[in-house]
């Protein structure tokens, strides 16, 4: 099968399995809202904060070193798999030799105990690294969208059990684990590996330095995207932390699918082509694009039914995620057309191009945040994350369109369209929504007009090419035959 037919097959099949899965999470999480206050929702945030900085610092940016690494696969996997469980060891000791500390800090009890339950559970993960690792490799999507699935199936199942007995952050902590544990199941099923704690050093070393880059700009990023949960939950309180936390998963939930999807299919691809950069450069603006035609009606969409939704779905207890909800979802949209750039910069051998632009930003943006929430609540964190990821998206994007020797309005061209049809989609949205009253109905219809306006809109501005292509697109994913 060739590259192309054989990348966009994968991108349908984990595009479906993504999607489904966030589907189910995402509805999962609004029933879980109206059976969990805030406060609770506030303690969950920061468990999950602390688990994912400790999970990110034990993956150390091996993943992405090892899918790229041209040396003996074999050799890579065990040598990988055996980083990934040494630095997973250091993360379980660091959180659970900190975890009084943490929370001391946030004057929190209920932080200890699950802190360390969630520490020794990432022992789960790292024992499916290597599995993962292969899949990835192989380029075999369709597994990896079935452990995706599980995950969700499982997560949503486990928590909304345990929370109709408890209500409280437990029901999410354990969902969490559950379903990493059937995700290293599914994945071990897929591609059994015994674990073997083997490290070739000349190989570590290659495997390191290049890791030290991703992982670097992942840090700062993390950092940026969730050091606001440590200040809204010390500086603002734990109900309105609850309120945020929900804004921002809904908000910035585009991105992590698409950073999913992008990360763990095109830069595998990118990786095949990165020697034709003209080939590289039309892949990536058409990535692009198709990002934006979907990225973009839902970031202006969620802005604009933000008001309606909190109200009529969750009810007046959430009303605080309502304005972070509509600017966060702005958010979401520039980490959405972002995200290809950084498999650009993996894949042709610049790794430090994002940790730098990060390094600038972010960390001034991390200071900024504390006044912002001194003075203006949730409101002005999500407003200064805001800001500050809108230059960043500018510098990205011009870094990517350096390297593959293309002009900015290489960009422009790729993502006028969807942005000037969401645009109109969001104006006819926020006026038609001034005048029904707060009713689910009438939730589903603003819905299924936004839908019907930019669908109009993206056919018009596209003089109908939008249609033939996506068919085009659908014929060549489902095509057994071979091609070019």
């Amino acid at each position: 099968m060739s590259l192309k037919r054989r990348t966009l097959r994968n991108l349908g099949a984990y595009s479906i399995g993504q999607l489904l899965a966030t589907t189910i999470t995402q509805v999962t999480m609004v029933l879980l809202a109206t059976m969990i206050d805030p406060a609770n929702f506030g303690i969950y945030s920061l468990l999950f904060v602390m688990y994912t900085l400790a999970l990110n610092t034990s993956t150390a940016g091996i993943d992405y070193a090892a899918i790229q690494s041209k040396d003996d696969e074999k050799t890579v996997l065990i040598t990988s798999s055996s980083l990934r469980l040494l630095w997973t060891a250091v993360a379980i000791v660091a959180v659970i030799s900190f975890s009084p500390l943490i929370s001391e800090f946030f004057q929190q009890p209920a932080l200890l105990l699950p802190l360390v339950v969630l520490a020794i559970s990432l022992v789960v993960p790292a024992l499916g690294f290597m599995s993962l690792i292969q899949l990835n490799r192989d380029l075999r999507f369709p597994q990896l969208s079935v452990s995706r699935i599980a995950y969700a199936i499982t997560w949503s199942a486990i928590s909304l059990t345990v929370a109709v007995l408890f209500s409280s952050y437990w029901a999410l902590v354990i969902a969490l684990i559950a379903g990493n544990v059937v995700v290293t199941a599914i994945v071990l099923y897929y591609a059994p590996h015994r674990i073997v704690f083997h490290i070739d050093k000349d190989i570590a070393i290659r495997l390191m330095r290049f890791a030290k880059f991703p992982m670097m700009a992942g840090l700062i990023t993390f950092m940026f995207f969730n050091f606001d949960k440590f200040i809204v939950g010390s500086i603002v309180g734990e109900e309105p932390l609850g309120a945020y936390f929900l804004a921002f998963t809904w908000g910035t939930m585009m991105p992590n699918i698409f950073t999913n999807i992008v990360n763990s299919v095109m830069m595998p691809t990118y990786v095949k082509i990165n020697q034709d950069i003209g080939t590289l450069a039309r892949t990536y603006l058409k990535t692009l694009e198709y990002l934006a035609y979907v990225a973009a009606p839902i970031g202006f969409g969620v802005a604009s039914i933000s008001s309606m939704f909190v109200a009529t779905v969750l009810g007046p207890e959430w009303t605080a995620a309502i304005i972070p909800l509509a600017i966060l979802s702005f958010v979401g949209l520039l980490l959405s057309i972002t995200s290809p750039a950084g498999s650009i910069f993996l894949a042709t051998g610049n790794p430090n191009r994002t940790w730098r632009m990060t390094a600038v930003l972010y960390l001034p943006g991390v200071l900024l945040m504390i006044p912002a929430a001194m003075y203006f609540g949730v409101n002005g964190v999500a407003a200064t994350i805001l800001i500050i990821n809108f230059i960043a998206s500018l510098w990205v994007l011009k870094m990517a369109t350096d390297i593959l020797k293309e002009p900015m309005k290489s960009v422009g061209k790729s993502l006028w369209r969807p942005f000037v049809a969401a645009s109109v989609m969001a104006i006819i949205i926020t006026l038609l929504s001034t005048l029904l009253t707060t009713r689910l109905l009438n939730l589903l219809i603003l819905i299924a007009v936004g839908a019907i306006v930019y669908s109009v809109m993206i056919v018009a501005l596209t003089k109908g090419g939008i249609i033939s292509e996506t068919k085009s697109l659908i014929q060549t994913m489902l095509s057994r035959k071979e091609g070019g």
